[in-house]
Formats: C-alpha cells, structure tokens, sequence
C-alpha cells in the first residue's frame, strides 16, 4: 500500500520534484563527504542516509537526518560558489545547489517526516511472521482516520462510525481550507517563521499547503484502492480480535454468522455446519466470559501475545470447540502482508556496505538469519566443524579468487571462440554462395555453347573465365575455413 511505484509517480505529479530531491541529495553529498569536503567546511561529521523509493519505512529516518544537516550542506555549497573548494561535476550538484534556494525546503521535509511518523508503526507491525489479520481492518481504520483528520471536515469524520462509511467519505469535496490543513507542527512553525520573515509570499505558503493536502488525498486514496478494507470477509475476521470477543460479545456474535456465510458462497464450509458452528461459538463465547480466560482476552497484548497460540489453547485443546478450531484455523492462515520479505528489506538496509557483491549479501543474510534463528551470538554452538571451517576461510577465500580468475578467462576464450566460429561460419555462407554462382555460370556456358553461334559462342567462352575466377576464390576460402578450424583445435 505504502511502497507502490503508481502511488510514488503520482505523488511526484502532484506535489513536484522536491521528492526526488533526497536520492540525489545522497549521491551528491556521499562524493563531498568521502573527499572530507563538507566535513571542512562545517561542523558536522553526519553522512546522509541512502533513499528508498519504494520503501516508506526506510525513508522517515532519511528526511530527519537531511534536516539535521541541511546547515552544513548550504554551508559547503555556499563554499563551492566562493570557489573555496572545486566544485562537483555532476548533475547530483546541480539538484542540491538549486534546493539549497528553495527557502521551503525545511518545510517539505518536516511535512513528509511528519506524514512518514504517521505511517511508520503500522509498518513495524506487520513486518512480522505473526498472525495478525484478526487486527488488520481495525488498525487500518486507525491510520485511515488519523491521516483523514489532516485534511476532512471533523463533523464528516465523527458521522463515519463504521468502515464502510469512512470508506464512502468524498476526499475531493469534505476537505477543510488550506490554511487548516495539519502538515504537522515542525512544518508549521516553519512556514509561520518564513512568512514573518517575508522569506516567501502568501500565496507560496498556500501553494505549499495546497501541495500538502493534495499528497494527503492521494495517500489516502492509495490506501483504499490497495487495503483490505473494502473486502467483506476481511472486516468480518476482525472479530477474532480476542479483546473485541468480550468486549462487543454480541456484535462478534453477528460477524461471525456473515463469516460463515461468505465462507459457505467459497464452498470453503459446508452449509449444514453453520449452525453447529455458530452454537460453538455461542458457547465460547459464555465460556469466556464466565471462565478463568477472560482476564487472557481482555487484556490481550498484541505486541507480546499470538492469538493463534491463544486460541488454541482455548478451542485446540478441547475436543467440545474441535469443529470450530478446525474452521477458525484456516481463517488465521490468510497472509496479512509480505511479512517475511519486507522485514528482509530492514535486514538488508542493516548489514549492506559500499561495493558489496551479491554473494557477500547471501552470505551476510544467512549469518543474521542464523543468528535471529539461535537467539543471538552467544547462543552459538561453537562445534569442532565450526572451528575448522573458520581456520580454512583465508583458503577458500584464495580458492575462490583462483576460481574467479579462472572463471575470466574461461569467459575470454569463449569469447574469442564464438568470434572465430562466427567467421567460419560467415566464410561457409561466401563458399556455398561462390559455389552456387559457379553452377549457375557453368550451365550458362553449356547452353550458349551448343546453340554454335558467334556472338554467344563470346558469351559462352566469358562464362566459363568467370566460373575458373570464382572457382579459385572458393579454393582460398575453402583454405582458410579449413585453417581457421584447426586452430579451433
């Protein structure tokens, strides 16, 4: 939902290049600080972090430390005007030094960091392995409301009470003035410091909340397209919510019947179980609520707990509520995200260094993963294999430089290889085509031979040179195709 490439192509259309500023920045500012030039020329020692533009959840950080060294950057650009150092010949430069003129560039950047913050820990959540589609419709509805409040009218909010009217609110029409729009308070106090400065005009700082607004729209527009919560069976499995089974008994109580019945129209369930079924949930739910389990669901924790685990222990465990544990387990198997793959993304961002093979990045992965597997370093069994295999690493690692190297220039011969049986072959081609030219002629000058007259007897006796030529070039090429191919061996 967050990391789509549609959804970043069309913030960049609607709310400018200013985006695209922080790769360039990273590129830029990576060359200055390896040749120490900004560290020269100004306090700071910082590095800018590298942008993902696909990943909302990696670039929070990076919108923060660009603000914390965006002083040193005008600092070394300033100096790079004076001719103080050389200046970078590069496009990357260019970027930067333009956006050091941009007087609302602060601003942007705390807008996006402040939209980032919002978005941030519902990613860090579900990037685990955990179930968590009992939770999703509720926590998306959350975030929805949060961004929504930005920028819709609160009374058109407070009248949504259920998702699918939050879901029916008109983002184009229902939205506040741009002079109330919530671009967060960092971003705010610096566009109250610039427009009393007279750094830049009204009309810039309506421009920039217009901006705002649109990039809020289209986020939450993205969310809708891409989010689960316009699917029925998906806000119906909410109700395996274990707080929400004590706390709204009734309402669990009537999802649960839609659940079964969306279930039923999937031949996922068979119609003469959904009653028993909703009997068994009948009864534990009044097991629950009477029972020594209710302080464990009321009082779930979402970070800690698993909820398969509890309501195994609940409903597995007892042959009464098999049926039903039987039925509720196969909703618990429907994935809520790429869980496994984006926290791979977090891994990687972790242990990536500059000029880093792909197999040093399999290598490094297989080592973290190992270590998440055992519960940390000192959970290592250092086994007598393990010690050997560490003592012969600077060996293989010659092995391996061996083997790279024989690899090259296996891939030259080969090279030089197909150069020469592309030749050959092309001189074949020139050989049956000489040979096929000296057929043609020869049978010409048989035919104009037996007609006995003059002036084509001439024409015969011209044929037949032309065919003696020929035939002593498809000699020399037939001597070379034969020479080539022995050194091919």
């Amino acid at each position: 939902m967050f990391c789509t490439v549609p959804f970043r192509q069309d913030v960049v259309k609607q709310v400018g290049k200013w985006m695209i500023f922080y790769p360039v920045c990273t590129i830029c500012s990576k060359t200055a600080l390896l040749e120490g030039r900004t560290m020269q020329r100004s306090e700071s020692s910082d590095f800018p972090l590298k942008f993902c533009k696909h990943r909302w959840l990696e670039n929070g950080p990076v919108s923060r430390r660009a603000i914390s060294i965006w002083e040193s950057m005008k600092t070394y650009v300033t100096a790079v005007d004076k001719k103080k150092v050389s200046r970078p010949a590069n496009k990357s430069y260019s970027v930067v030094s333009g956006a050091t003129k941009d007087p609302l560039i602060i601003a942007k950047l705390s807008f996006f960091n402040s939209v980032s913050r919002e978005v941030e820990p519902f990613l860090k959540q579900y990037q685990t392995d955990k179930v968590m589609i009992p939770f999703l419709v509720s926590d998306l509805e959350k975030l929805m409301r949060n961004l929504m409040e930005r920028f819709i009218e609160g009374g058109v909010l407070e009248a949504a009470q259920s998702v699918n009217e939050l879901l029916k609110i008109d983002l184009s029409k229902n939205t506040l003035n741009n002079k109330d729009i919530q671009i967060g308070y960092k971003a705010a106090s610096e566009l109250k410091k610039l427009k009393s400065s007279k750094a830049i005009s009204g009309l810039q700082a309506f421009e920039f909340r217009d901006q705002c607004k649109k990039l809020l729209v289209k986020l939450v527009e993205k969310v809708n397209e891409r989010s689960p919560l316009k699917y029925s069976i998906a806000r119906n499995l909410s109700r395996l919510d274990p707080r929400l089974i004590v706390k709204q008994g009734e309402s669990s109580k009537l999802k649960m019947r839609r659940l079964l019945e969306l279930l039923v129209k999937l031949n996922r369930v068979h119609e003469d179980d959904v009653d028993d079924l909703n009997c068994l949930y009948s009864e534990l739910f009044r097991d629950v609520v009477s029972g020594d389990d209710l302080a464990m669901f009321r009082d779930y924790d979402v970070e800690e707990g698993r909820v398969d685990t509890l309501l195994y222990e609940t409903m597995g465990t007892n042959k009464r509520y098999g049926r039903l544990w039987k039925e509720i387990r196969k909703m618990l198997l429907l994935s809520h995200g790429q869980a496994s793959m984006e926290r791979g993304f977090s891994v990687n961002r972790q242990i990536e260094m500059e000029n880093m093979s792909g197999g040093m990045n399999v290598a490094l992965r297989t080592i973290s993963d190992y270590l998440s597997y055992v519960g940390g370093i000192f959970n290592v069994n250092m086994t007598k294999q393990l010690l050997c295999s560490v003592l012969g690493a600077r060996h293989r690692y010659h092995q391996y430089l061996e083997e790279e190297k024989r690899k090259k220039c296996q891939e030259v011969m080969n090279l030089k290889r197909k150069a020469a049986t592309d030749e050959i072959d092309l001189l074949r081609k020139k050989s049956k085509t000489l040979d096929s030219d000296i057929c043609a002629l020869e049978k010409s000058a048989v035919s104009f031979a037996d007609q006995a007259e003059k002036t084509q007897g001439a024409k015969s006796n011209a044929m037949r040179r032309s065919a003696d030529e020929k035939k002593a070039d498809l000699k020399l090429l037939l001597s070379d195709i034969d020479y080539k191919t022995k050194q091919l061996g």
